[in-house]
């Protein structure tokens, strides 16, 4: 798992906002000589944080 601040806004009037959050759907694969199919089973995205400042 990867974490990291993905988005900076400019400031932004006081108000209520929605975050909305897509993921791509490209899900990480590869193969092999063999065309053996190798990687991810699942794609999601995990939000610890929303910072405001």
């Amino acid at each position: 798992p990867e974490k990291a601040i993905r988005i900076i806004t400019p400031k932004m009037p006081k108000a209520n906002y929605t975050l909305q959050v897509e993921i791509t759907g490209v899900r990480p694969v590869w193969t092999d000589k063999t065309k053996t199919i190798y990687g991810s089973d699942d794609t999601f995205v995990t939000i610890d944080n929303v910072y405001h400042f």
